[in-house]
């Protein structure tokens, strides 16, 4: 069903638009594809024809779904459309996929063979699972790599299959197949879902329950999706079935900005579109709002070298800007030196810590990063290095929670039963799971068994009752508390925080603190969400993105991985380590598919809005042994007119600054490590403390050999050094016992 001749934008809409934005804004119904360029107001197009649709076409706010990826990315469209409306906007619904989904599946949880108290797990939840697995089928690692079947089992999901209906050809089919049954078993079991279940639940529950459709396609006469590109194929899968009776379908998104083929996003979702929804209007946004013309012309020079496109040429009304600077350093530890004393000069000319970002390919590369901006004193800040809710103390805080909403959740409990230590050891543990799985009931039910049948020693059976009656009381109380006071009563009668304070140590204090930070994010979640109730939270928290989790308000340079900037802008962006083999990556290169490293790339340099620094290093360290490194071959597919190349090379040291003081950066270097010559006389050389420690440093230790020094905590003759042996390794040293290499 269309809708009929559409009424013109309000004023104060319209004069906010260019012609391509309002054209999709007023877009009359029936499916549209919105290709929104890099920086071309996408999220502004998408927001402003929600508030059309309100102010200007009779729509109720509840008839509208609208879906993105991140929290972090809802939360922004939500704040965008109350500016626009005002209260009535609470009650369209802007959410992720995943929320989305489990919101429809607490309605209906017994149709998808759970309770309505069913918990989210995330990746490291569910290893635990499959370990359990494991252990039933007699299984190892070795036999069938775990890594192996989750991949299986989410492949599937993502695809809308089932994962226990599996090819069963080859031995390694039959195996996977078997897994995946006793994982989706032990799922239910635990009445919990994890992150592609989410997804995959909600489409089965659609395609058995036609009359629960029909409730949300009535319901959501308006469906829009953001960064559609991103989407796989369960995705599409529910898209199509909402959108099937709604009156319009609105999706956005960016074909050259799909970057997640690695995770099931599917591209042919957004190049194909128009053939899985006849009628398809297209309207392609090119105006780019964010960047100088330069890096807007290098970023989509590069991006033409790609097949499978939809052509679009985007242009700019800013500045030119000044040329691209791409530099070639001598070997990683100079190219970090390199980052650290250009953010320097940025600083000094009037840029801003939090105005500048450095990205690179793969998280391994942040430690030289972040050594060169510590050692000059750069704030920074690295996205997705350790997050919030995946911190030990924050993660047994909410499995706290999780078991006082869940009983079921034996994951949970397994991981709290004896934390802080009460006295319930690994014997008596295995001794109630024995009996839970003889019974077939969860731990919760076989702890009060075991308690009931006095089948356990006085003291594990006394801490065990105690324990429970805690959490009965906790449990009893949570459904009159908000999630601040229940989080605080938790913390108060399990001893979490007294547990810590009495290990009296910098890092115990550091874990309380982030306590503190969790009783923050409760209250502040239910001040933003007006929501008192636990599965809210825990759900906000289980589906919390590396993104959403990461504090970028400070005035911080940020580093982060090149898949964790999309959807981000900086004054100035470096990219770091261009070479082939790591930017492409290996794999792209072996499998002679390179396009989506090529986008990927695409997404670093349009992130920039006034500088752009490509950077590079001659040689690179990789597993302890330095090798010579090839300039990526996307430095040779940009316009050279647009660059301004500065090639290091060894013999030059213009540039070098000793940041890294005591480093050999003569050619000549690692051979004279890989031959690890024991200096004469070592019992006779004063040790390396005595001449100064200092990073790169080569330094000898008489039983593991020569290396250097990777990182040094405190001074004189007890400070601990790393030190990145030839033979051995990375090993820490007690610096009175190295001496100077030779």
């Amino acid at each position: 069903m269309h809708m009929p001749t559409m009424p013109p934008l309000p004023d104060d809409l319209a004069e906010k638009l260019n012609p391509a934005q309002k054209k999709a804004v007023e877009h009359a119904g029936g499916p549209l594809l919105i290709l929104a360029g890099a920086g071309s107001g996408k999220t502004r197009t998408i927001t402003f024809r929600i508030a059309y649709l309100v102010r200007s076409c009779n729509v109720m706010p509840e008839e509208i779904l609208a879906l993105t990826f991140t929290n972090k990315a809802a939360g922004e469209m939500k704040e965008r459309v109350e500016s626009l409306l005002g209260g009535s906007s609470y009650r369209a619904w802007i959410g992720t996929f995943h929320a989305t989904c489990a919101k429809i599946l607490r309605r209906h949880a017994e149709l998808a063979g759970r309770t309505t108290s069913f918990t989210i797990y995330d990746r490291n939840d569910q290893r635990a699972v499959l370990k359990r697995v494991y252990k039933d089928l007699n299984l190892d690692d070795k036999s069938l790599a775990m890594g192996l079947a989750l991949y299986y089992i989410e492949s599937h999901k993502n695809k809308g299959l089932d994962p226990v209906k599996g090819s069963k050809k080859r031995a390694i089919d039959k195996l996977l197949v078997k897994v995946a049954q006793h994982y989706q078993k032990k799922m239910k079991e635990l009445d919990a879902f994890d992150f592609s279940d989410l997804l995959w639940f909600t489409h089965r529950l659609f395609r058995k329950n036609r009359e629960i459709l029909e409730i949300y396609q009535k319901r959501w006469k308006h469906i829009l999706v953001d960064e559609y590109q991103d989407t796989n194929t369960v995705q599409y899968l529910l898209i199509k079935e909402l959108a099937s009776k709604s009156e319009s379908l609105v999706v956005v998104g960016d074909d050259d900005q799909s970057i997640y083929g690695w995770r099931g996003a599917d591209i042919e979702n957004i190049l194909r579109f128009e053939h899985g929804f006849p009628g398809t209007k297209i309207v392609t946004l090119q105006e780019n709002y964010r960047s100088t013309a330069n890096i807007l012309n290098l970023a989509g020079s590069l991006i033409t070298h790609n097949k499978r496109r939809k052509p679009k040429e985007l242009f700019t009304a800013n500045p030119e800007g000044s040329l691209i600077e791409s530099w070639s350093l001598s070997d990683d530890r100079e190219e970090a030196d390199f980052v650290s004393r250009k953010l320097k000069e940025l600083f000094e000319t009037g840029f801003s810590p939090s105005e500048c970002a450095v990205f690179f390919r793969t998280n391994a590369q942040s430690r030289l990063l972040e050594q060169a901006c510590s050692l000059r004193g750069i704030p920074h800040v690295v996205v997705g290095g350790h997050r919030f809710f995946e911190r030990a103390e924050i993660k047994d805080a909410l499995a706290y929670l999780r078991v006082i909403k869940n009983h079921a959740d034996s994951i949970a409990l397994t991981r709290i039963i004896n934390y802080p230590p009460r006295g319930i050891g690994k014997t008596t543990l295995d001794k109630v799971l024995n009996l839970a799985t003889r019974k077939d009931i969860c731990l919760f039910d076989a702890l009060n068994l075991a308690i009931e049948r006095n089948i356990l020693s006085k003291g594990p059976a006394s801490s065990i009752r105690n324990f429970l009656d805690i959490l009965q009381k906790i449990s009893e109380k949570a459904g009159r508390l908000s999630v601040y006071e229940t989080m605080s009563l938790l913390i108060d009668e399990f001893g979490l925080v007294r547990h810590l304070q009495q290990q009296d140590t910098p890092e115990a204090d550091s874990r309380v603190e982030n306590l503190g930070e969790l009783l923050n994010a409760a209250s502040d979640y239910e001040e933003m969400y007006g929501d008192r109730s636990l599965d809210g939270f825990l759900e906000k928290a289980a589906l919390a993105t590396d993104v959403d989790q990461a504090d970028m308000t400070k005035d911080s340079v940020v580093l982060m991985t090149v898949h964790l900037a999309k959807g981000l802008e900086f004054d100035a962006v470096f990219i770091v380590g261009l070479e082939d083999g790591l930017f492409p990556h290996a794999r792209s290169i072996e499998d002679n598919d390179v396009e989506e490293e090529r986008r990927l790339c695409y997404v670093a340099m349009t992130r920039a809005k006034k500088k752009l620094f490509l950077v590079n290093a001659q040689r690179r360290a990789t597993f302890g042994t330095t090798r010579v490194s090839k300039d990526s071959r996307f430095l040779n597919e940009i316009p050279p007119d647009l660059v301004e190349f500065k090639n290091v090379h060894l013999a030059d040291r213009s540039y070098k600054s000793g940041l890294f003081q005591g480093q050999r950066f003569d050619p000549e270097f690692d051979q004279s490590l890989d031959r690890a010559r024991v200096p004469p006389g070592i019992e006779h050389i004063e040790p390396v403390w005595e001449h100064g420690i200092s990073l790169g440093m080569e330094v000898h230790h008489p039983t593991f050999g020569t290396g250097r020094i990777l990182e040094v905590r405190g001074n004189g003759p007890d400070a601990r050094v790393d030190v990145n042996f030839i033979q051995h390794g990375r090993r820490t040293i007690i610096a009175r016992f190295l001496f100077p290499g030779g």
